[in-house]
């Protein structure tokens, strides 16, 4: 079994800061993660956002490294859910659809931010 077969579907609380934008030309605006795993997120973002059909919105998650560099990682995922909260603004729920090398990474990052 891989790593990435593995620990594809339990998700892990995060509560960590992120950037997302919607789209390749987007800008880029604040956002926390909820909880992640593998395969998708709860993501609560910033940010006015439109009211139209989510189904096919592509969005683009950048996580930061635990060190104090500039390497982030960059998921491209797709918002599968998107709810207004009155206390927390909109919550998405994303899939990722990254490459099986992306997700080894963002497993690594993860398990990083669990023990710091």
């Amino acid at each position: 079994m891989s790593v990435v077969e593995g620990l594809a579907a339990p998700r892990e609380s995060a509560g960590w800061c992120a950037r997302y934008r919607i789209g390749d030309e987007g800008a880029w605006s604040e956002c926390r993660l909820l909880d992640i795993s593998l395969t998708g997120a709860a993501v609560e973002l910033s940010g006015d956002l439109d009211d139209g059909p989510v189904g096919e919105l592509p969005l683009l998650l950048q996580i930061d490294s635990i060190a104090d560099d500039e390497v982030a990682i960059t998921m491209r995922a797709t918002i599968r859910s998107l709810e207004h909260r009155a206390t927390r603004g909109h919550v998405a729920e994303i899939e990722f659809s990254g490459r099986r090398e992306e997700r080894i990474l963002l497993h690594l990052l993860v398990r990083l931010h669990e023990l710091v």
